[in-house]
Formats: structure tokens, sequence, C-alpha cells
């Protein structure tokens, strides 16, 4: 996830002697791998851990409402960077003119037309006010950067084997709230694997558990709850009337009427405890079966 970091500078020591490592976390059984990154400790350089200018951009494109930004970190060598670059912004124009929005995702206007009775599944509301569209773009940074130093190194360690490919351009699509998938290199940055990517990012959710998504979070300073609070849709939805306990202990008979009864508690279910003990029991299922839901989605 998104690392948040708070920093005292009246309690931080500016020493010469003092240093800092950035590491990914450990992947699966591999050794302890070399830092990505080190440098003195000072408040300049623990700023720049989830700060910079480029990183700035990508949130604020992305929270305009651009479905990814590719990030270009060039190879040094004019010509294979000027051939990625073009053939990114020609897939980004073809994206852009054939990818459409999939059919029955709704609005936050859209979703507050709904009426109370309307049945339709509202799963595909967007929970956000932040503009819906078709939209990509692309940020360049040179190998040569001081200011995108961690930034780059993030990038290009996120597969242990980058470090193979450091004289080919890399391209690095950004999406949601600043995940990254793995790199399209050199020969793979064309026009066909861009559009399938960015396909993707258009497509209807196909996963909605974080760890099973690709990609990773990178180091980015950015409140991305604070950018969209406020903006949660609840659609209130006539429900159906509630069947008593008669049905779900199997008492109710097909085409029975099961009223609902008010007032004072009836003998029949003081009679009967058991009644009383499955309902505690289904109770604790079903907030059993919400932790444990809760818990698979981080």
């Amino acid at each position: 996830m998104n690392l948040e970091v708070k920093i005292d500078s009246k309690k931080f020591g500016e020493s010469s002697a003092a240093s800092m490592e950035l590491f990914y976390p450990p992947r699966s059984a591999e050794p302890r791998t070399p830092p990505i990154w080190s440098g003195a400790l000072t408040m300049e350089k623990a700023k720049t851990l989830v700060d910079s200018s480029a990183r700035r951009e990508v949130v604020s494109r992305l929270l305009s409402g651009e479905s990814a930004v590719w990030v270009l970190i060039e190879s040094g060598n004019k010509e294979k960077d000027d051939r990625a670059m073009i053939e990114i912004e020609k897939a980004i124009a073809k994206a852009e003119a054939e990818l459409k929005i999939p059919d029955g995702v709704l609005t936050v206007a859209e979703a507050r037309k709904v009426s109370a009775g309307n049945e339709r599944d509202l799963n595909a509301t967007l929970r956000s006010s932040i503009p819906l569209k078709i939209q990509f773009s692309l940020i360049r940074i040179a190998r040569s950067n001081p200011g995108e130093s961690i930034f780059r190194e993030m990038l290009l360690h996120m597969e242990s084997d980058l470090g193979e490919f450091r004289n080919e351009p890399m391209v690095f699509p950004v999406f949601g709230r600043g995940r990254a998938l793995e790199p399209l290199i050199a020969r793979g940055i064309n026009r066909a694997n861009i559009f399938e990517h960015s396909s993707y990012f258009c497509g209807a959710c196909s996963c909605e558990i974080k760890n099973q998504n690709p990609g990773v979070d990178l180091l980015i300073s950015a409140n991305w709850e604070a950018a969209i609070a406020g903006n949660e849709v609840v659609v209130e939805k006539s429900l159906p009337p509630l069947l008593g306990i008669g049905a779900l202990t199997g008492k109710a008979t097909d085409g029975e009427e099961v009223t609902e009864t008010t007032g004072s508690v009836s003998s029949d279910l003081i009679s009967r405890p058991w009644i009383m003990v499955g309902g505690v029991i289904l109770l604790m299922l079903v907030f059993g079966s919400v932790l444990i839901l809760r818990n698979k989605r981080y």
C-alpha cells in the first residue's frame, strides 16, 4: 500500500554520518536483496522518498479522471526514446478513439436519479465524482534527472531482472491510487501492447481483492481518501418485507403467507428456546463472515 510518512523536523538531526536505505518488501523466498536506493539521512532526502514533481503530476492527472498515466523511463539513447514516445502517443490516440466506458456503469449524477423502488443492480456505480473518461497521457523521465532518482529506481527495481535492460527505454502504466504495472521494454513498447493494457484499465473490474491485482503500489505522498471524501454514493432501495423466523426455520410452506407481528413476545417462541439459540448462531455466522470478507480486502 502507499506509505504515509510523518517527520518531525524539530527533532530531526542533520548528521553527515547518518544514511538511509530503501528496500522493496521481500519477494517470496528470495534472500534479502540490496537496497534499491541509499543516501544521506537529511530532511530533503527523506521528503523525496515519497514526493517528486513527476509523482505530483501523476497524482494530479489521475485525480482529474485519466484512466492511466504512462511513465517513460528514458534509456539515454535519443533514437530509441523518441521511437518509444511515438508508439505510445499513437496507441493513446487509438485507445481514446476506440475504447468505451463499460455498459451499465453509472456516474454519481445518474445513480442519484435512480428511484428508491428501482431494483437495478448498483454495484457498477462510481463511488467518486472524479470524471469518468477514456483518457491517457505520457510523462518522460530522463535517467540523469536527479530530482526523480528515487522514483526512477523504484520503478526500475519493480522486477528483479530489470537491471538487464537499463540501456533500453521502459514505460510503466500507473493507474488507480498510484499502482504501477510491470513495464513494457524496448521493442515491447508498441501500439498493440499499449492498446491491450489500455483496454484492461477501461474494462469492467474482474478482481476486487487488492493483492490479486497485478502491479505494485508506489510510494506517493497523496491523500487519496481526502481526494474522494464525501463522494460515496448511497442509493436507498425499497427492501422486501421481513419474512420472520418461520421462513428461516422452514416452517413456512410454499404459498403460505408469512406476516410480520408486533407487540408482546409469542408464547410459542418462548416455549422453543432452540429457535433463539439458532438465531444467535446465525448472527455469529453472519458477523464472522463479515470479518473474513473485510480481512480479505486488504
